[in-house]
């Protein structure tokens, strides 16, 4: 009888498991870095070395993102406008001590109903070194079609990093003041 019950436990599990990625796949492009001249600014990292978004509009972009003027440099500071009329970018930004596009890999996206989720993997330091060592802000961007989601999850490593209930609102997170200079 243990046995039994042990296995129906088991295979409730699994089935949950399995339902949790039971979403249809939703077709999406990795922003390589270095692609605009700039940068994600301050949110008040010392608190939170992470912070997601769902950008959809230029307005949203400029929020997060800042110009990097380089010289002889042409590349452009964003996306063009027209971008955000089809797509809409997914970002997860950390905290570094070393920029490297290798840290991040993405497993899926998918979508169940008004609901998107992103899967991804990041093998860097969930804590980065403090006191002399160098700090970067490394950024995850994934274009997605556009489409009005009322929820987004990011699932980091298989563990949800966090949720923006875009149906209330929120666009970004950790939800924290802007960093005054």
């Amino acid at each position: 009888m243990h046995k039994v019950l042990m296995n129906l436990v088991v295979g409730l599990l699994a089935g949950c498991a399995s339902a949790s990625t039971s979403g249809n796949p939703v077709a999406y492009e990795r922003e390589n870095l270095g692609t605009f001249r700039n940068f994600v600014g301050n949110w008040g990292d010392a608190k939170h070395t992470v912070r997601y978004a769902v950008i959809r509009t230029p307005e949203d972009y400029d929020r997060i993102y800042h110009p990097a003027p380089i010289m002889w440099d042409d590349k452009p500071y964003r996306p063009k406008p027209e971008f955000f009329r089809k797509s809409q970018i997914l970002l997860v930004c950390r905290l570094v001590n070393d920029l490297d596009e290798k840290q991040f890999v993405t497993e899926r996206v998918e979508e169940a109903g008004s609901e998107l989720t992103v899967y991804y993997r990041y093998s860097g330091p969930t804590r980065p070194l403090r006191g002399d060592a160098p700090m970067y802000k490394q950024p995850f961007a994934l274009y997605v079609p556009k489409k009005e989601y009322v929820r987004v999850r990011f699932i980091e490593n298989g563990a949800l990093l966090g949720v923006l209930e875009l149906a209330a609102g929120q666009w970004t997170g950790p939800t924290v003041s802007p960093v005054k200079k």
